[in-house]
């Protein structure tokens, strides 16, 4: 009997520990499954966070873009930033981190567009970190070489910004290098090839801003015989739509789409481009008919585009660009009413892209140096009261500028640039313009004092104190006093 006692309470202890573990079992079954649906949950509610975040910097963006309301989107770049600060990137899949990338280069291209660039290098330098990781994972990927390719282009973009140019060089450099890869891998491609005339067109800029005239001359020669090319050999299968087409897109093995094949009036944009920039160099050499020859035709596909699609801020921009480009040869040439009607379709432009979107900092920079390229005609021709009210306007745009932001280098010198011009418009220098001219030469001292390379702070200086002391500067250039 005590045997069988004892074999009823094993028999009794095993089914409540069996009860128990079956209890326990349960729980953890449920809370798992809970933890599984909160993952899900959390997963989907990401997903759903940062396909937000990419329709408002993407889709919405380029619906803002051509009508000049980037402003809608101020808050969108800080929030979505401090929202990726919350979520480790080594959490993410390869599909997670693709979006991340895009999110992060258009939070940069908008803040480029405000003119913050600290902060727009900041996004996309991370975008680049990246980029980099993506393609290491998966080399064979075009898209991703692609995406390689954007992100080291738009750091290089803001270095040459901040005429941080041996930085801006290394990274056009990589982009020309990427874009070799993609023409490599599918040279029958039209988009690769685009790409590739984009990055000479980049190095291009940074040999001309080093006054390397002959490179710059040979990669601009580079990319306009590939748009030429492209423009000639595809003419007839090419559409007039922007660029863009859904049609025309190809996708990768994450499914993202590889950018489409270029339109004709894309072609036809980059080749006007090129041309505008063949006659600043042309003209830098002294040749002006041949620079006026060459911008004529870059006015003419700009105004042609501008017709095809009024909606769109940019073709006036560029519009007005190249009337400001051919307003300065006329009045080196001595043809002032000439000029004075180009800057004044310039300034029209100038007005009109400001008028659409007041918080777009690059458009109100230019609109300041439309006003002092106006007074400059105007005071050639002898129109002294109309050319001061004009320097005036410019002076309060490049002021108002630099209250937004006193870090911009450019946007200071741009306000020095239009004093000291005011100030050399008067007939004699008066008491109230030679203080200024004197705060004018206190500022630049400050700027050469943490930038002594740079040579346009030394030549405003010397603007500002040829003014106030001629007869010590001219002193200075080996002429006798």
């Amino acid at each position: 009997r005590r045997a069988l006692a004892r074999a009823q309470r094993r028999r009794r202890r095993f089914a409540v520990a069996s009860g128990v573990a079956a209890v326990t079992l349960l729980i953890v079954s449920i809370f798992a499954a809970q933890a599984h649906v909160a993952r899900r949950a959390a997963e989907q509610r990401q997903a759903q966070a940062e396909g937000l975040i990419d329709f408002m910097l993407g889709d919405l963006r380029r619906k803002l873009e051509p009508i000049g309301r980037l402003a809608i989107l101020d808050d969108v770049g800080d929030r979505a930033m401090a929202y990726f600060a919350g979520v480790p990137e080594s959490a993410l899949s390869d599909g997670e981190l693709l979006r991340r990338t895009e999110a992060l280069a258009q939070i940069g291209a908008v803040r480029l567009d405000q003119g913050r660039l600290p902060e727009a290098i900041d996004a996309f330098q991370r975008a680049l970190a990246l980029a980099d990781d993506l393609v290491a994972r998966r080399p064979d990927d075009d898209a991703r070489r692609f995406g390689l390719a954007q992100s080291h282009y738009w750091v290089g973009y803001v270095h040459y910004r901040q005429r941080r140019f041996d930085r801006a060089r290394d990274a056009f450099e990589a982009y020309l290098d990427l874009a070799g890869q993609l023409v490599a891998r599918a040279p029958d491609r039209a988009a690769w090839q685009l790409e590739l005339a984009y990055a000479h067109s980049n190095l291009a800029s940074v040999h001309e801003a080093q006054d390397a005239l002959d490179a710059t001359l040979e990669a601009l020669q580079q990319a306009r015989a590939i748009v030429a090319r492209l423009l000639r050999l595809s003419a007839p299968e090419l559409s007039t739509t922007a660029a863009g087409d859904d049609d025309a897109s190809g996708n990768d093995a994450d499914g993202r789409d590889l950018p489409p094949e270029p339109s004709r009036d894309a072609l036809q944009l980059q080749l006007a481009h090129l041309d505008s920039k063949l006659a600043s160099v042309l003209e830098g050499q002294g040749r002006l008919d041949d620079a006026r020859a060459r911008y004529v035709d870059a006015l003419a596909s700009h105004r042609a585009l501008a017709e095809a699609h009024p909606d769109d801020a940019r073709h006036t921009r560029h519009v007005a660009t190249i009337h400001n480009h051919l307003g300065d040869l006329a009045l080196i040439q001595g043809e002032i009413d000439a000029a004075l009607n180009h800057f004044r379709a310039d300034l029209a432009g100038a007005a009109q892209l400001v008028a659409r979107d007041p918080d777009n900092a690059a458009w109100a920079h230019e609109l300041g140096i439309s006003y002092e390229d106006v007074a400059r005609a105007l005071a050639a021709a002898g129109a002294d009261d109309a050319a001061r009210d004009a320097f005036d306007r410019a002076v309060s745009i490049h002021r108002d500028l630099v209250a937004r932001d006193a870090t911009q280098v450019t946007w200071q010198l741009s306000l020095a640039r239009a004093r000291i011009a005011r100030a050399a418009a008067r007939d004699a220098l008066d008491a109230d313009a030679r203080t200024e001219l004197r705060a004018v030469q206190t500022a630049l001292d400050a700027l050469l004092s943490t930038r002594p390379d740079d040579v346009r702070i030394t030549r405003l200086a010397a603007d500002a104190a040829h003014l106030l002391h001629p007869s010590i500067a001219d002193s200075s250039s080996g002429e006798p006093p």
